[in-house]
This record gives C-alpha cells, sequence and structure tokens, in this order.
C-alpha cells in the first residue's frame, strides 16, 4: 500500500481520538475502523444524494452541484475566498 494513502486512515484516527495513544502500534485496527465508518458514511451521503437525484445516472452532476452549494456556503464568513461560480467545471 502506498504509504501516502495510509497516512490519511492514521491522521483521521488521530482527530477523531484527539490523542496520540491512537497511532501505536496494537491499536492499528482500530484506526482501520475509524477509517471505514467515514468511508461508509460518505457512501450514506452519496446513496442519498442519488435517492434525491434519480435523473442524475452517474451522479456527476449532483456530486459537482453539492460540491458547490457547500463551498458557497462556508464562503459566506470568507470573503476573500475564491467564489465558486467562478470556478470551471
Amino acid at each position: 500500500m502506498n504509504l501516502d494513502k495510509e497516512s490519511v486512515v492514521f491522521l483521521l484516527a488521530l482527530q477523531e481520538k484527539k490523542t496520540g495513544d491512537i497511532l501505536r502500534e496494537k491499536s492499528e485496527t482500530e484506526c482501520w475502523d475509524i477509517f471505514q465508518d467515514y468511508m461508509n458514511g460518505g457512501f450514506e451521503v452519496l446513496q442519498e444524494w442519488f435517492v434525491e437525484n434519480p435523473h442524475d445516472g452517474d451522479l456527476v452532476d449532483t456530486i459537482l452541484s453539492k460540491i458547490q452549494l457547500i463551498a458557497v456556503e462556508d464562503n459566506v464568513d470568507k470573503p476573500d475566498m475564491v467564489d465558486p461560480g467562478e470556478l470551471e467545471w
């Protein structure tokens, strides 16, 4: 496995647990469990978007519009940020 990709697993676990103890060798399985929970949560969100937008067969347009909406919502309090409407998709 690519070490860079694997490090995301440990960063998520560290963020979740807020303690370096999660990085101990004996906690590796717990790190992967946390990662799996994040992945499952993401799939649940995608499934909801699919149900809400059955006309978008591959969800590409829906995913892009949801990302843009989230970026706009996050940008409300940050006027120096790039306007997502100016981005080319």
